[in-house]
């Protein structure tokens, strides 16, 4: 419901069986990139895709946090700037709860063991409850919720650490959810095929950096992906890979993939908002006052934002930042 072809930085998903509506990653982000400001379309669609958030999550019994950057979990602080989240949405997104997390204290890195830990610490008592989910399964009726071990962040040996993932299966379907993998490791994959799906969904390479995904991985990464075509009839791939324009072309290029590879917005049916990865044009087409930056930085809603806020039902999270 919210990723890198609708307009932000997420991979938030939404899943319900008979026993359990489970929000997988209920956060979203943007960043500065090339020397340029996130521009204001892509606050508003920061601001929308939070309010969409929050209405899944009075629905949601289940909360699962693959891991700990910020656009998978929201900031427990009112940050403006990159997430435009708030204290007030973390509360109303993870308090009453099941919390599932990626162990904060093995296979982490040092910042983000930092944040699972306050995560732990802030939610723990207002949580129905708080499990480590690494290579756990759980079981609610006819539903099992199954983790996998930590997985890579990317390549192998990384900096950027390990991600869980999770396999949802309700008796008849099953779906696998594998944040910021990158298709850049075996393993990921190799997990993700043994759970048999008949979904995955899955972040791709970050093709626009040359140098984190030069030939040998982007021929690793096609590889990966047509496996995962082959051994399962639908696969959504977004987030990193649609932070480039030329996401088709990577597609293509992969080879025979069959019509079972999609990107989130086209899976589901919605238009396709290559936001961030066509910046420079919103600018081109729109010239941003300084003033509009400077207020987030001061932790003020900007005067542009505030009719998307109230259209989007979003008044008391941000009621600081609005100075009411």
């Amino acid at each position: 419901m919210a990723f890198e072809s609708m307009g932000v930085r997420s991979m938030c998903t939404f899943v319900r069986t008979p026993e359990l509506a489970v929000l997988i990653d209920p956060s979203a982000a943007c960043h500065g990139r090339s020397g340029l400001k996130p521009h204001p379309v892509e606050y508003e669609a920061l601001i929308r895709k939070r309010s969409e958030m929050l209405a899944l999550c009075q629905q949601a019994d289940a909360v699962v946090t693959s891991h700990y950057h910020l656009d998978h979990l929201s900031p427990l602080r009112t940050d403006l700037v990159t997430t435009l989240s708030t204290k007030a949405f973390a509360d109303r997104a993870y308090s009453g709860k099941i919390l599932f997390c990626k162990d904060p204290d093995r296979n982490v890195t040092d910042q983000q063991g930092e944040r699972g830990r306050d995560f732990h610490r802030a939610y723990s008592g207002k949580a129905s409850a708080f499990e480590t989910a690494d290579g756990r399964d759980f079981v609610f009726g006819k539903t099992r919720i199954s983790f996998s071990p930590a997985l890579w962040h990317g390549k192998e040996g990384t900096v950027q650490g390990y991600v869980v993932g999770a396999c949802i299966d309700d008796g008849e379907e099953r779906m696998v959810h594998a944040s910021d993998v990158q298709l850049l490791n075996r393993g990921c994959v190799d997990w993700m095929l043994a759970n048999k799906p008949q979904l995955a969904v899955v972040a791709g390479p970050p093709i626009f950096d040359s140098e984190r995904v030069q030939g040998p991985e982007m021929d690793l990464s096609m590889g990966l992906l047509r496996r995962l075509a082959k051994g399962i009839p639908n696969v959504i791939v977004d987030h990193h890979l649609l932070r480039s324009v030329d996401w088709r072309s990577y597609l293509r290029a992969a080879g025979d993939l069959g019509d079972g590879v999609h990107c989130a917005a086209d899976g589901r049916g919605v238009p396709v908002l290559e936001y961030e990865a066509r910046r420079q044009e919103l600018y081109d087409r729109e010239k941003v006052d300084e003033e509009f930056h400077q207020d987030l930085e001061r932790g003020r809603m900007p005067n542009r934002l505030r009719p998307v806020v109230e259209e989007a039902g979003m008044r008391e999270v941000y009621k600081a930042a609005l100075g009411w």
